[in-house]
């Protein structure tokens, strides 16, 4: 797939720098649908570097070619994710994507850094070197980071105020977002070669460190880790939503991603005991976000054992 003529020097410039935004998207929908090896390989150590190393490296390149080159990896990157897909890659891969970005921007001054977080969607005002935001804006970020809970921030006549640190971090989040939106692509929409290729590729071994619980409230809890080393075979839907994705996300502290993941690896044992559970990766992720929005807490242990009486000893 070489370079196609016409393309626009200047939104390339951009793309290449953020390939998940607008412009990439406009360049990539004019490219002939038709297999490159070459990117192929790129996209591979694209990826790959992305889950081994937490990042991927930006440079500066002047070269068009090699622009090309880069957003075309990162197009790769997505389709072979799509097809060793597994939430917690998709998360790393978009971290990994956003230190890359913020990367690309700390390089840019004050005002620079405010126009590209407007292309990318972020409704950031910036005046001497101070940043402000929509208070209804703001909340959309704020149940991300704990850094941007309203408590640690300044509030004024319906705008949040931040410095380019706190700012940064909205940008990240957008841009987590952004790459995380249409993921994975269905395996039928990949090419053959595409699947094929991803099978050689060195995934690392991922195992979610879940927290000790320290607070008080964490031990009150505890009965739900023997929990998630007792596979049962009915009652995994009121499982999951009540006791499971809060006590992950609000009890542990676990990113609904990491939570997500934990829960489907106890769902798959499950599935051991018994295969037939409508219990899928939308309804996990679901029932983990909604939690974490929401400050879920799981069920009392007493009420815990009604729900579950017959199916595993707590």
């Amino acid at each position: 797939m070489a370079l196609q003529s016409g393309i626009d020097e200047g939104k390339l410039d951009f793309a290449y720098r953020f390939p998940f935004s607008n412009e990439a998207k406009e360049i990539a929908s004019g490219i002939e649908a038709r297999l490159d090896e070459r990117f192929l390989r790129l996209g591979g150590l694209r990826l790959t570097e992305a889950l081994t190393d937490g990042k991927v490296r930006f440079s500066k390149i002047s070269m068009t070619d090699l622009r090309f080159s880069s957003l075309m990896s990162y197009i790769y990157a997505r389709m072979l994710l799509s097809a060793v897909y597994a939430p917690w890659i998709a998360s790393a891969f978009a971290k990994a994507e956003a230190s890359r970005a913020l990367e690309c921007m700390a390089q840019e001054s004050t005002a620079d850094f405010a126009k590209i977080a407007a292309r990318l969607g972020v409704g950031l005002l910036e005046n001497r070197e101070v940043f402000s935001m929509k208070f209804e804006d703001f909340l959309e970020y704020a149940r991300s980071a704990e850094e941007l809970k309203l408590i640690r921030q300044r509030l004024s006549e319906g705008f949040v105020y931040m410095d380019r640190h706190r700012a940064a971090k909205v940008v990240g989040i957008k841009v987590e977002r952004d790459v995380m939106k249409n993921l994975p692509v269905e395996r039928r929409y990949l090419y053959p070669e595409v699947l094929a290729y991803s099978k050689t590729l060195k995934i690392p071994e991922h195992k979610i460190k879940i927290p000790k619980s320290r607070s008080s409230e964490g031990a009150k809890y505890a009965w739900i880790d023997k929990l998630l080393d007792k596979p049962i075979p009915d009652v995994r839907h009121r499982t999951v939503n009540l006791i499971l994705a809060p006590y992950l996300t609000n009890v542990k502290g676990l990113g609904v991603a990491e939570a997500a993941e934990v829960i489907r690896e106890y769902i798959e044992r499950c599935k051991q005991i018994e295969p037939n559970t409508n219990v899928n990766q939308t309804y996990i992720a679901y029932q983990c976000r909604y939690a974490k929005e929401k400050g879920m807490k799981p069920l009392s242990l007493e009420r815990a054992k009604e729900m579950l009486k017959g199916l595993v000893e707590l």
